[in-house]
Order: C-alpha cells, then structure tokens, then sequence
C-alpha cells in the first residue's frame, strides 16, 4: 500500500470532470444505500419483511402440532422410564404405539429419534439414545419392546404386531457411537434427565443406499428435511434420574 501523501497525490491527478462525476453520482449512490439499509433494518423489526430462514421446513416443522397419537405401554407421558430400559437394567428398548389412523395422508415411512436435552448441548444438540428410520406406516402402528441392531449393519428385521413375518428397518448411529438403542444414563446425583421420543411422518423412504454409513443425527435430520415433507408428528416424554444409592448398587463408592 502507499503512503497518505502518495493516496492525496493520486486523488489530486483526477482530472476536473472525473471528479465532478465522483461528486454528482458517487456520494448520492453512498447516501441512497445507507437509508437503504436503515429502512430494511426498520421493516425488519416491525416485521414487514420476512427473515430469510436456510431451513424454513425445519422451523415449519418445529413448531408443527403434534398431530399423531404416540405412547408406551411401558410409561405414561412425562413419568419415569422402568429401571430395564436403561443402562442400569437390562437396556433394551421400550415398546412403543401410535395411532394409524393419526398418521397424516400421504404417510409413507416414520423416523424415530430418541434425544436427552438435558445433557450439556441442550435441545439444539441433544445427546442421542437411538435413531430408527424407514418404518412402513402401512405395516407398523408400533415398535415391540427389546429390537435389536447388529454390530456392523444398520439393518434390523422387526416383526409387526400380530404376525411371525420380519420386515427390514434402518437405524442409526447414536451418541455413544453405537448401533441402535442404548437406554437413559444420566449423570448420578444430578438430577432428572428428560428422555424425547420424536416421531416423524415423511413422504418418503430413504433406502439402504441414501448413505454411505449408518447416519448420525445431523446427518439423517438433514436428508429428511431436504429430501421429503414432514407431514405430521408425534412426541412422548419420559425421564429417569440415578441417585446416590445408584452409585453404591454400582460400586462407586
């Protein structure tokens, strides 16, 4: 870069009608986009103007009602989960039901997603227990208890209720870096943990080949919303909190 005295000598060389120019457009342009920007900050706030969103269909959805009846024999909302869907037990997963004829029309496959917002990165980062996507909404209206994943597939064979027949789903990989379900494990002493059961309804299937490897949360959340329309979903709640007495049962002291 030059000098000050080198930048006020070549702004000197202008010649009288280059800067007569600079003085009659280029100062009333810099004005005209400064109130520019001051309106649409103004219309901003006052809500005039929408904001732009990168993810309109995740906000839409967000806020969706929770259209599709979902609950577990196994807790009511907003109870404690049994001790034996946890770490602390037997840590299979919990049966879970939900309503057919709640599924919204259009209703291809359902994406389950099971989510501790109260570990460190809170609902915007949850700690993930299990993810379970391309379930038939017309061959599933719930999920037996204790559905196993192997070591090195995403792929499960579940049987619908009432039948002797498998029918193959996908699941993902969840925070503790493992295949499948893995059960609450808050910290001891710290409380109640809340345990979300989300439920999507999607217009689509993924398919084995959506991915290259079993997907983490990001990932498939990611893909369903670029890919398909959310048409409806279902939410349970439950929580689970170790004590002290947790900790001498487990030898921690």
């Amino acid at each position: 870069m030059g000098s000050d005295t080198e930048d006020k000598v070549s702004l000197a060389t202008f010649t009288a009608p280059q800067r007569s120019w600079c003085r009659r457009f280029f100062v009333p342009c810099t004005a005209l986009a400064a109130v520019i920007a001051i309106a649409t900050s103004v219309l901003f706030m006052v809500g005039a103007l929408p904001v732009t969103n990168p993810f309109p269909k995740m906000v839409v959805d967000y806020y969706m009602s929770d259209s599709i009846t979902f609950h577990s024999a196994a807790f009511k909302p907003g109870e404690e989960i049994p001790k034996t869907y946890t770490a602390d037990s037997d840590n299979v997963s919990p049966p879970l039901s939900w309503s057919h004829v709640s599924l919204p029309e259009g209703t291809v496959s359902l994406v389950l997603t099971v989510e501790d917002i109260d570990f460190i990165g809170g609902s915007k980062n949850p700690f993930v227990h299990w993810l379970i996507y391309d379930i038939p909404a017309d061959v599933f209206h719930g999920l037996p208890q204790h559905i196993k994943s192997g070591s090195f597939t995403e792929k499960v064979e579940v049987s619908p209720r009432g039948t002797m027949d498998t029918v193959p789903i996908l699941q993902g990989v969840n925070s503790f870096g493992s295949l499948g379900y893995r059960g609450p494990e808050p910290p001891i002493g710290k409380g109640a943990h809340r345990y979300f059961f989300h439920l999507y309804a999607i217009d689509g299937i993924f398919g084995e080949e959506a991915f290259e490897s079993p997907p983490q949360r990001s990932e498939l959340l990611g893909t369903m919303y670029s890919k398909f329309n959310v048409l409806g979903k279902g939410v349970l709640m439950g929580t689970y909190e170790r004590t002290d007495s947790e900790r001498k049962l487990r030898g921690k002291i």
